[in-house]
C-alpha cells in the first residue's frame, strides 16, 4: 500500500483528505481538519492499513500516535506472531509467541487491582467495559515487550495516555468516495 501512495500526487491526497474531513462520520479530531486526516492516512499507509481503517483506529494525543488495542493486536497478527488473550472479571493475560521464536511466549497481565492503583477504574469506559479495558491494557503491554517493531511508533492507547477512546467515540463505518478509493487503495481514476 505504501508504494501505491507514493505514486499519488499531493494534490490528490489533499483533495481526498478534505472530502473525508467534511464527513460527520469521523472521530472529532479529524472533522474539518484535513491535515489530521492526511497524517492518519499516511501513517496508516506506513503500517499497511487502509485509509478508512487508519482514521478510525489511529488517534493523536499531544502529537503522539495512539491506537486501539484492536489495531495493535491486528498488527501483531499481521506480522505473523501469535496473540492469545485470557480474561475473567478480575484479570486479563495476553501472550505473544513470535514467528521467529515460536517456543517462547511473552506475557503481560492487567488486573482490576492494577486499574485501581493507576486510578483508571473510575473512568466511565472502565466502569462500563472493565474486562475489555483490562484486555486492552494487557495486549498493548505484551506487544511492546514482544514485538515493538510491528508497532512502528504506535505503542499506546489513548486511554493509557490519559485520554479517551471510548468504544462509543469510534465511528461505526466510514465510507469513502468510490472515485477516490477502491478497496482501500488510492486511485486517481474517476
Amino acid at each position: 500500500m505504501a508504494n501505491e501512495l507514493a505514486n499519488v500526487s499531493m494534490g490528490d491526497k489533499l483533495a481526498y483528505a478534505q472530502t473525508l474531513a467534511d464527513s460527520g462520520m469521523l472521530p472529532q479530531a479529524y472533522r474539518r481538519n484535513p491535515a489530521n486526516v492526511l497524517w492518519a492516512v499516511e501513517y496508516g499507509a506506513a503500517l499497511g492499513i487502509p485509509p478508512v481503517v487508519a482514521i478510525g483506529l489511529i488517534h493523536v494525543m499531544d502529537g503522539k500516535p495512539v491506537a486501539s488495542a484492536t489495531m495493535i493486536g491486528g498488527l501483531v497478527r499481521k506480522a505473523g506472531h501469535r496473540l492469545r488473550v485470557e480474561s475473567d472479571d478480575t484479570r486479563a493475560v495476553a501472550k505473544i509467541s513470535r514467528s521467529d521464536d515460536k517456543d517462547y511466549w511473552f506475557e503481560a497481565s492487567f488486573s482490576m487491582a492494577d486499574a485501581n492503583r493507576a486510578g483508571v477504574s473510575r473512568n466511565p469506559t472502565w466502569s462500563k467495559y472493565p474486562k475489555a479495558m483490562m484486555e486492552a491494557r494487557a495486549i498493548t503491554a505484551v506487544a511492546r515487550k514482544a514485538c515493538p517493531e510491528v508497532l512502528m511508533g504506535v505503542q499506546y492507547t489513548a486511554e493509557e495516555l490519559g485520554g479517551s477512546a471510548a468504544l462509543e467515540d469510534l465511528p461505526a463505518v466510514a465510507a469513502a468516495p468510490a472515485a477516490v478509493v477502491s478497496d482501500g487503495r488510492w486511485s486517481d481514476k474517476e
